[in-house]
């Protein structure tokens, strides 16, 4: 399984940045339950719950502090 030591996602800061209603990043994790989980004692703002969808995948979205969202995904075997 690989641990959040194991990647890192670097935004990069603009001040006159204006966030989108698109998702800027796709990610895909071996455990998409255990993180929503963490992302959700953490307080980060959840913009779509983790559900499984048509296309194969479990997945949530959420929202940095910039309001950037990013797409959290798990295939579904």
């Amino acid at each position: 399984m690989t641990t959040a030591a194991d990647a890192e996602i670097h935004l990069i800061l603009k001040r006159d940045h204006q966030a989108t209603t698109a998702n800027v990043a796709h990610v895909f994790v071996d455990d998409v339950a255990t993180l929503y989980s963490l992302c959700q004692a953490a307080g980060v703002r959840i913009i779509k719950g983790l559900a499984d969808k048509d296309y194969g995948q479990r997945a949530f979205v959420f929202a940095d502090r910039d309001g950037n969202r990013i797409d959290i995904g798990e295939r579904l075997s």
